[in-house]
């Protein structure tokens, strides 16, 4: 009996870990990270896969009967993606208090899941795993912002603007501020993953085109889109105190797209090269380039694109890129990338069941092959996957059943397929790290806590009215004048509005839901009395205005009145790739007003013939939308009108929809990109010529002959300094007179070097240091170097006697200070001068470095990402699992150990089943000791602190040794009491 009781014991300490583990063994963990690994162990197939999936859901419901619950228990998908054109988000006022609610049921739901009782296995069955840890969801969402429709929630949140209106601003600092007023409102209500920014490159706008990206992007030069996405991915970082998940988007890049992707699948034609000059520039910088830990993108959404010429051959085309394997493996192989996937990034699917990739699948539109689908979208490299309008045609109601379908599917392939299990291994350790990132390290129990999920009173993080100020500031930074020239405004528009003036203003009024009616109303995304009801509220109390002689009309008004029949109340198609919505603005600009008297073509007559000024409000242009293009028929049809008044043009969306002849015929255009209420505020106070616009156009309007390229580069008016010094403790400090002798090498710098615009110039700008000695007629090759953060620097070694003077150049700026330099003989003083540039011909001078801050360039910081390391067999502090070698040095020990306790006992005196006793205890003893590390019971890490790999060695072979001690203890005791039972008896 004993000698049974010993073989089960032994087999349990063997076995035991197997069973605790069944999933996976510790070698085969793909993370180096213990924590990631011991997760990973205690999950099923079910819940590993499941962690791929972002799946979408209808209206706010979680119980039990809900879609969402079920897709959450049952499947264990790994998040969600709040959507408002499916009910996600209450269109009440207190919307941020609703969402709290609706986050904190998502994650309630998944916790409840996993500490759900394993159920009892039947007779003869192996023990089933452990209660899966609870890993928190992610939630994801769009915000934009900018209102409709790329955000989702808008009661209740800082109205913050688009990218293109940051973008405007030149100022990096901006772009930071908004991440943080984004990163800090939407973890405040339990988002932990933001679906942006946008990081494509608009380097060729075509307005009223089918890939219009519209004010999406920060802009045409891949330098600024850079530097602008990696401040906002910081402040977001920030603002979220590291909780939000930043995924950037439309990787890689769809700037140069001809179509918009909702559809039909857009086509870039670019080569690899050309890509990486453009369109790859920005996800470069937020991913391997990145400067800093915070400006490090924690994802990049792929985009259904197709790249023609993408290795060169014109004539072949990719596949869309999200579906494209060796496209795909390609870009992840370009350093930048890899070096940021092998950190832990992680690559996220756009939306799989949007219209084109249906069409790309079945192109007769019959059918959709969701898991072939989902499959081919895995395997090209994505590790979270969006399921959203995830159904086949007509069967929207199934959605669910879709999903589920899928995620089985997957849970078959994984259980079956070794290659498909190890690739799901990869990016499930890629999506665990990500959560620990948002969470920090699991807790004692393998999974974190829900207390760290849940959100309280959105009020205490949110603070509108500081925010507010905020965005009132970039609004008065973004606005621009296109046209005229600000020297030539004062010709074309001598005064601004005074109290006898008639005011007729025209708005495009186009009306949008934020969830599917009736639930939502149509509300309009710029109400019609917008503009007249801030012109009153700044300018009516001063008596400046007459609020008589003010009129507001819509497009459609207009439109009417030019003879054209008005269309039907428009309702914007859906439009974005990350399934589309229409959505209202809940901003002054767009709450609901007394709906007015229907205006007659009499009424708009009558107040056009009597206006002193006609402004327009506009947005951008879309054929579905036709009264969206009135201006151009107005100023078309209309030029007596035109010619006779003041006709102002404030652009609230791209800046680029009139051509030059329209904007010859208005007095003034301006562009605010963005539509929230501060830059309606913005453009009544340019109107009235309280701010004198500051903004430039980000992209290129190449109608007015205002190309980006031309203007990024340096001004050929300006002079650029120069200095010269020598490097102590990596600053520039003043040559002193005894360094100046041949063999001295100096730094030259040169700038701030500023473009047309008069901010930096983008990064990699070439500069020539020109070197000459005049008194010789000597000129020496030139010195190259490129401009970072607006400096160039190159080092000048002194290798020639005699006086040298220096000027730099970076075409087409010729213009700079000189330096003269004079390298002695032996007891000739050495000096340094500086000598003004001659006087040049007048030109426009650029806005000084005081008005628009230039970033000074700091010191070059390398990214302090934590660097994989290699998976140790034991490191200090890691006690828990171990691995393959060390399990083998033991298990060696232990037969060394087993083999001499045999040899003794049988050499003792022993029988043979003694001796195979004694090796069977110290065989025990030894996995016990194993075990007691292993399991990381309380000691082992202190032990592991100390001796590292050898620990788990050593408390192996102390058992076999304490095991055998403990056996001869107890026989020399029973020896002991057997003699004093035979004296007793005597």
């Amino acid at each position: 009996m004993a000698r049974r009781v010993l073989v089960g014991l032994l087999l349990l300490a063997l076995l035991g870990p197997l069973f605790a583990r069944p999933l996976m063994a510790a070698a085969e963990c793909p993370s180096p990270d213990q924590d990631i690994c011991a997760l990973m162990i205690r999950m099923s197939p079910a819940e590993k896969v499941g962690q791929l999936f972002l799946v979408t859901f209808t209206g706010t419901n979680t119980g039990p009967d809900s879609d969402i619950y079920k897709l959450i228990h049952n499947s264990h998908v790994g998040g969600v993606v709040l959507l408002s054109s499916n009910g996600n988000i209450a269109p009440d006022t207190n919307t941020p208090g609703a969402v709290v609610s609706l986050t904190n049921s998502l994650q309630s739901i998944a916790y409840q899941t996993s500490i759900e009782p394993t159920p009892v296995p039947a007779p003869n069955e192996l023990p089933s795993a452990p209660p899966a840890p609870f890993i928190p969801l992610f939630i994801a969402i769009d915000h934009e912002g900018d209102g409709f429709p790329y955000t989702r929630i808008r009661n209740g949140l800082t109205p913050v603007p688009n990218n293109m209106a940051i973008g405007a601003t030149w100022t990096i600092t901006h772009a930071e501020t908004v991440g943080r007023i984004v990163g800090q409102e939407l973890s405040a209500l339990g988002i932990n993953m933001l679906l942006g920014p946008s990081l494509d490159v608009l380097d060729n706008p075509h307005p009223e085109g089918p890939g219009d990206l519209g004010t999406r992007t920060f802009g045409g030069d891949p330098y600024w889109v850079s530097v602008m996405g990696q401040a906002y991915i910081k402040g977001v970082h920030l603002g979220s105190e590291g909780r939000m998940a930043v995924v950037a988007k439309h990787f890689p890049g769809h700037g140069g797209s001809d179509r918009r992707t909702d559809e039909e699948v857009a086509t870039v034609t670019k080569s690899l090269e050309q890509l990486k000059q453009i369109e790859l520039a920005p996800f470069f910088a937020v991913t391997g380039g990145a400067e800093e830990p915070a400006q490090v993108a924690d994802a990049l959404l792929t985009s259904h694109i197709r790249y023609r010429g993408f290795q060169g051959n014109i004539r072949a085309s990719t596949l869309p890129i999200s579906f494209d394997q060796a496209a795909f493996s390609l870009l992840m192989s370009l350093p930048q990338f890899a070096s940021w996937r092998q950190l832990g990034g992680v690559v996220v699917s756009d939306s799989l069941g949007v219209g084109a990739v249906k069409r790309f699948y079945d192109p007769s539109g019959k059918d959709f092959p969701n898991q072939v689908v989902a499959r081919d979208a895995f395997l090209a490299g994505n590790d979270l996957l969006i399921l959203s309008e995830f159904y086949k045609p007509g069967q929207a109601n199934r959605q669910r059943q879709t999903i589920e379908e899928t995620i089985d599917f997957f849970r078959r392939r994984y259980e079956e397929d070794t290659a498909f299990r190890t690739r799901v291994d990869q990016s499930l350790a890629r999506i665990l790290a990500l959560k620990k990132k948002l969470y920090g390290p699991p807790g004692k129990t393998g999974g974190w806590a829900l207390e760290q999920t849940q959100r309280g009173d959105p009020r205490d993080k949110v603070n509108l009215s500081q925010s507010l100020n905020a965005i009132f500031e970039i609004a008065q930074d973004a606005v621009t004048l296109i046209s005229p020239p600000l020297e030539e405004l004062t010709n074309r528009v001598p005064r601004p509005p005074v109290r006898d003036d008639y005011i007729v203003i025209f708005t495009d009024v186009r009306e949008a839901a934020q969830c599917p009616p009736p639930r939502c109303q149509m509300r309009p995304l710029i109400a019609r009395t917008a503009l007249e009801k801030a012109i009153l509220a700044l300018r009516a109390s001063s008596g400046e205005v007459d609020p008589s002689h003010i009129r507001s009309f819509s497009f459609a008004d207009l439109q009417q009145f030019l003879g054209a029949p008005p269309s039907p109340t428009p309702t914007p198609s859906p439009t974005p790739t990350e399934s589309p919505e229409a959505t209202p603005s809940p901003e002054a600009t767009s709450l609901p007003e007394v709906t007015p008297t229907p205006t007659t073509a009499a009424q708009v007559a009558e107040w056009l013939n009597r206006a002193d000024w006609i402004i327009f409000a506009m947005l951008d242009i879309v054929p579905e939308v036709p009264e969206s293009s009135v201006v151009k028929t107005f100023l078309a049809q209309r030029p007596d009108l035109a010619g006779a008044k003041k006709v102002i043009v404030l652009a609230f969306n791209a800046p680029y929809y009139l051509d030059a002849t329209e904007t010859s015929k208005v007095a003034a255009y301006y562009g605010l990109y963005s539509k929230v209420g501060p830059f309606v505020d913005v453009a009544v106070r340019a109107l009235f010529r309280e701010i004198t616009p500051r903004g430039a156009s980000p992209v290129s309007i190449r109608s007015l002959g205002y190309d980006l390229t031309v203007q990024t580069q340096p001004d050929p008016g300006q002079v650029i300094a120069l200095s010269v010094g020598t490097i102590e403790s990596g600053g520039l400090a003043t040559p002193s007179p005894e360094v100046l002798k041949i063999g001295t090498t100096l730094r030259l710098r040169a700038g701030p070097i500023l473009d047309h615009n008069g901010h930096i110039v983008p990064d990699g700008t070439v500069a020539q240091f020109r070197r000459s000695y005049p008194a010789e007629g000597l000129e020496l090759p030139p010195l190259t170097a490129t401009t970072r953060r607006g400096i160039a620097e190159v080092d000048l070694p002194l290798d020639h006697v005699g006086q040298l003077e220096i000027s730099v150049s970076a075409e087409p700026a010729t213009r700079s200070i000189k330096l003269q330099i004079t390298i002695p003989q032996s007891g000739t003083p050495p000096a340094v001068a500086t000598v003004a540039p001659p006087p040049a011909t007048p030109t426009p001078t650029p806005v000084p470095p005081t008005e628009t801050p230039t970033p000074t360039p700091p010191s070059p910081t390398p990214t302090a990402s934590p660097t994989p390391q290699p998976t140790p067999a034991l490191s200090a502090g890691n006690a828990g699992p171990v691995s393959l070698g060390s399990l083998l040095v033991v298990l060696v020990g232990l037969g060394l150990v087993g083999a001499g306790s045999f040899w003794w006992g049988r050499h003792g005196g022993a029988s043979l089943v003694g001796a195979i006793r004694l090796l069977l205890l110290s065989w025990l003893g030894g996995l016990i000791g194993y075990n007691y590390f292993a399991l990381g019971l309380p000691g082992a890490e202190v032990l592991a602190e100390s001796w590292g790999a050898w620990s788990v060695v050593a408390l192996a072979w102390s058992g076999a040794v304490a095991a055998l001690g403990g056996y001869m203890l107890l026989a020399r005791l029973r020896v002991r009491t057997s003699n004093r039972r035979e004296r007793t008896r005597g």
